[in-house]
This record gives C-alpha cells, structure tokens and sequence, in this order.
C-alpha cells in the first residue's frame, strides 16, 4: 500500500496507476442538466475532502507515521521485513509503545511481525483485514471471460482500458500475495493469535461488497441511472458455486467478509454498510478509532 491513501490519497491511484483511489469512493451523480459527451458514462463524483485517521491523530497530538511499501503484493515475509526497518529507522517512536492502524492485508503483517520481535506494542486498530483468510485468490480462472461480457457497456474505442483493467484484476487474484490469504494457506495456519492477547485490540469490517458502480447518463429521465458495479458483474460470469461471500451484499466488503475481520482477542468489533475502502475515511470509523486510543493512552 501506498501511503498517500492514508496522507494524501487524492494523490494515490489503483490498479497500477491507471485510476484513481477516488473511484472507489465515489457516489452517484445527481445532476439534472444534460452533461458533456465525456461525461454521460461515469464513475460517479467522487468526495470533496477526505480525511483518514493518520490526519485525525496527527492533529490530536499523537506523533504519527506512515510508510510506503515498495513491492504491496510481495510475499508476507519481505513487507516484514520491511516494515520492521521502517522501526529501527524510528527507535524514538517504540519508546512508550507503537499503536499500529492498519488496513486490509497490513493487519496481518503486523500480526506476524509481533511473534517473537520484541517491539512493545499498546494496540492494533485493523480496517478490513482477512484475519480468517480470502477466498479470492481461487477466482481467477473463472473471471478470464468478463472482458467481453463488458464490451457492450462500452465504445470500441474504450475497450482496450476495459481489456487491461480487467487484466490487472485477474494479475492480482493470481499474485503470490493473495494465494497467501487463503483459508488454509501455510501463512493463515502459521499466524499465532496469541500475541494479541495482551494488546489492546479493535477490530472494523464492511458490509458492502460495490467497489466500483459505473453510471450512465439517460435523456428520458434528465438523469444518471447504474450501468453496473464490480463486483456484480463478476458474479454474472461466475457459477453460484464459487460465489465468494466477499461478493455477497451484507457478508462482505468486496474483498473480505465481515466475518473474517473479526480480530482474534478483539476487544471491540465494529461493522459498517462500507466497501474495502470507504472505512478508511469514514467518520463513524474515524471517531471510534480516536476514541479508543484516547481510552488507552
């Protein structure tokens, strides 16, 4: 991860630079007068502002850092590594006791990092982490068609981004990175729930699988109406079978289910009607975040 998503994440784009963060972030226009060309399919409006908690807690005092991985969906054993020079470089932050916010996959490399390192933590905070492992890894073989079943959505012209999107979606499913989040995997067997026992804990998932919803303009309404989201459209070429509950309104938040974001040991859990995304800049999250480390601390 990047670490303009927690700092600056209007900066930060996805799917190796070819959109932006905000994309995932947006929400459905509601304008009322006819748009331009460019603008009658769209991703929706994205935020105005957007705030995380690494600004929340920097502007409460708390003396804050965050980091960019150099390779994000390199095995677990590099970004330990990794992050764990990123502390030596910092010995003056371990001095009372780290607090690490994480998001996603990051809640589990802190998890492995704690067993057997030394470093004194106070807290871990995970946004969406897949304590219990992903399912999504075993999807890539099933998505190789999608691409032609959204060509009808789209102009020739904007096929070949369709083509190469969709390309890097299935390069992540296969990625070392995620065959390590499955259920059963060596890495998911080898985690030790343990070293959380002593740590304050506090845990959030999502409930809303829609990661993307794209819009088109309609004349004989004077409005947006949805086109289709990610990942229902993925769920469209996919047997019922292999579903993943990821993808499952009110189970996931399109990449973990809200049951596998329960931290083991967590002192408080929290679900929300949010994608993998939204979390990090929700209010509610961001205030029950700072709460708990005012509680702590």
């Amino acid at each position: 991860m990047n670490k303009d998503i927690w700092v600056d994440p209007f900066r930060s784009r996805i799917l190796a630079g070819n959109f932006p963060l905000t994309m995932l972030l947006s929400k459905k226009p509601d304008r009322k007068t006819h748009p331009s060309t460019s603008e009658r399919i769209t991703t929706g409006i994205p935020p105005e502002t957007l705030r995380s908690s690494f600004h929340d807690l920097r502007d409460a005092g708390f003396t804050v850092l965050a980091y960019s991985q150099e390779r994000p969906v390199a095995r677990s054993s590099f970004l330990i590594d990794e992050l764990m020079e990123v502390i030596r470089n910092y010995p003056g932050l371990a001095k009372r006791g780290i607090v690490f916010v994480t998001h996603s996959r990051g809640g589990l490399i802190v998890r492995k990092l704690l067993e057997g390192s030394g470093i004194r933590c106070l807290a871990l905070i995970t946004l969406g982490t897949p304590h219990a492992g992903s399912s999504l890894a075993g999807l890539s073989g099933h998505l190789a068609g999608i691409s032609r079943v959204m060509y009808p959505f789209f102009e020739d012209a904007q096929r070949g981004t369709v083509r190469r999107t969709v390309g890097r979606v299935i390069e992540f499913l296969r990625s070392e990175a995620l065959d390590e989040l499955f259920p059963g995997s060596d890495f998911m067997c080898n985690l030790d729930s343990d070293v959380l026992k002593d740590i304050k804990v506090l845990s959030f998932g999502g409930t809303d699988p829609r990661l993307i919803t794209l819009y088109r303009w309609h004349r004989d309404c004077i409005c947006y109406k949805d086109m289709f989201s990610i990942p229902d459209i993925l769920t469209s070429v996919l047997p019922d079978s292999v579903v993943p509950e990821e993808f499952v309104q009110g189970r996931g938040d399109g990449l973990v289910t809200s049951a596998s974001s329960v931290a083991p040991h967590a002192d408080r859990h929290y679900d929300f009607p949010l994608n993998h995304l939204k979390m990090v800049f929700s209010p509610e999250v961001r205030a029950l975040i700072s709460g708990f480390l005012r509680e702590i601390i």
